[in-house]
């Protein structure tokens, strides 16, 4: 009941309090993200990647050998976008959540799409050359630019740990078209696209369910 009461004061609080945004211009790591009522905004492009087909992979090579696989796949995520100066906001099951720094000479689109092909080269040139047949995967990519928000969850109260939270139109945009985006294909919105044109030819596609165009390349391998 203590703990009720509790939650009842703590989302009382979370309404009536005031946010306060701050537009920064780059990802900060989880510890420098502030707790409380401030609010990091930044424009970013989100990189959702995910494992087609996990599900009948994990049956197919056993449990104890997917979490293998599992960890091999964050490794290669993770240095395929940190190679592009993106940083991994989410590692989710058979998938992971990305979103990247501009640079100099690369916006925040150029340097995902770049991610994505790093990846890709590292799937199919030092991966799969090195594990059995059974072990293959392919995924389906998806990137969406907008503005994200950069918070982190205070609760001492409630004795768990703090972790960053960061929603936004392109988190949620991204992790929607990676569902419809097939195996070796990447969908990428409109802002996303043309940011990149110019470096990558692309497909318009029309998905019926979100009744929105948006634009298709197929991987090759």
């Amino acid at each position: 009941m203590q703990n009720e009461n509790s939650l009842k004061n703590y989302i009382s609080n979370i309404k009536r309090n005031k946010i306060m945004k701050q537009e920064v211009d780059h990802i900060l790591i989880e510890s420098q993200i502030p707790k409380g009522n401030k609010i990091l905004v930044i424009d970013t492009s989100v990189l959702f990647i995910d494992i087609r087909g996990s599900s009948k992979k994990s049956k197919k090579i056993g449990m104890h050998n997917m979490t293998k696989l599992y960890k091999i796949f964050s490794v290669m995520s993770s240095i395929a976008v940190r190679e592009y100066n993106g940083m991994i906001l989410q590692f989710a099951g058979d998938g992971f959540m990305a979103a990247f720094n501009k640079t100099i000479d690369s916006n925040t689109s150029l340097n995902a799409l770049n991610a994505v092909k790093r990846f890709k080269e590292l799937l199919e040139n030092t991966y799969k050359p090195n594990v059995e047949q059974d072990w293959h995967f392919n995924c389906g990519y998806a990137i969406a630019t907008g503005h994200i928000y950069m918070t982190r969850l205070k609760a001492k109260k409630f004795k768990l740990h703090s972790f960053g939270i960061f929603p936004g139109d392109a988190t949620n945009l991204s992790s929607k078209l990676s569902g419809y985006a097939k195996e070796n294909e990447l969908l990428v919105d409109d802002k996303t696209y043309n940011r990149i044109k110019k470096y990558q030819d692309f497909d318009k596609v029309y998905l019926k369910d979100l009744e929105l165009e948006y634009y298709s390349w197929k991987i090759k391998r």
